[in-house]
C-alpha cells in the first residue's frame, strides 16, 4: 500500500485495525472517550491496539559512544502487524484514510501472522 510520504528516523505509519462494536457475546460496547473526553479518537470505531504497519524510517542515528553517527535499523517492517500503546503517536487523515503515526518505542510486539489478537 503507498501513502505518498516516508515517515523519519523510528516513526512508524499503522493501519489500526477497527475496534469491535460488540464483544464475543454479542453485548454493545458502550463508546469510549480517550483523555480529556477527545471522542475523535475512538467515534468510528478507528482505534485500536493492533495494526498492520503500512510505511517506517530508516532507524534511529547513534549520537553517543563509538559507534555515534551509526544507523540502528527498526525492528518492524511493513507488513507486520503489531502491537502497540493505546495513546501512542497521533491520527492523519491520508486520502480519506486514518492511519496513526506512532514512534517505533510504544509498539509493544510483532504479532506472529496466524495469530487472532483482539483488540480490548
Amino acid at each position: 500500500m503507498e501513502i505518498g510520504f516516508r515517515p523519519l528516523f523510528n516513526q512508524i505509519v499503522v493501519d489500526p485495525d477497527p475496534m469491535p462494536l460488540e464483544d464475543s457475546s454479542g453485548l454493545v460496547l458502550p463508546e469510549r472517550r480517550g483523555n480529556y473526553g477527545e471522542k475523535h479518537i475512538y467515534e468510528q470505531g478507528t482505534h485500536s491496539i493492533t495494526g498492520t504497519v503500512v510505511a517506517c524510517g530508516d532507524g534511529y542515528r547513534i549520537t553517543k559512544g563509538p559507534r555515534a553517527g551509526e544507523l540502528f535499523p527498526l525492528e518492524v517492517k511493513p507488513g507486520d502487524r503489531i502491537l502497540y500503546a493505546r495513546v501512542a503517536g497521533q491520527f492523519e487523515e491520508i486520502d480519506g484514510r486514518s492511519y496513526q503515526l506512532i514512534p517505533e518505542e510504544h509498539v509493544y510486539a510483532v504479532l506472529d501472522p496466524a495469530a487472532n489478537v483482539q483488540p480490548l
